[in-house]
């Protein structure tokens, strides 16, 4: 009786689990793509745009939300020959999706 009993215990510590903790899953980032593109409210379909005055408003449209932090590291703005920085304002739209450009003063009309 005692070895039918022993034999009856045996298995269920040898197959007894151990627990398993598994981590929240880390997702990726969401890819972010640009969406849209406007200069003075005037949309950029293509390279060429016509500007009436040399002050700039640049909207950029993306399909998620921006990191506040990362955009400032993220853009420059230059002239032509990318000889000289342009100091610009970055202001966030529509729940952090659009960026918005302004410089600091008027730009120089290309000549």
């Amino acid at each position: 009786m005692k070895h039918i009993l022993m034999l009856m215990l045996l298995p269920g510590f040898a197959c007894s689990k151990k627990a398993v903790i598994i981590p929240d899953a880390i997702l990726p980032p969401a890819e972010t793509r640009l969406e849209s593109k406007k200069i003075n409210d005037q949309v950029i379909s293509n390279s060429l745009v016509q500007l009436l005055s040399n002050e700039a408003a640049v909207q950029l449209g993306f399909s998620a939300k921006l990191e506040r932090n990362s955009v400032s590291v993220a853009i420059a703005w230059s002239t032509t020959n990318a000889a000289t920085s342009v100091p610009f304002t970055v202001s966030f739209s529509n729940g952090d999706s659009v960026l918005n450009l302004k410089p600091g003063s008027p730009l120089n009309f290309l000549t």
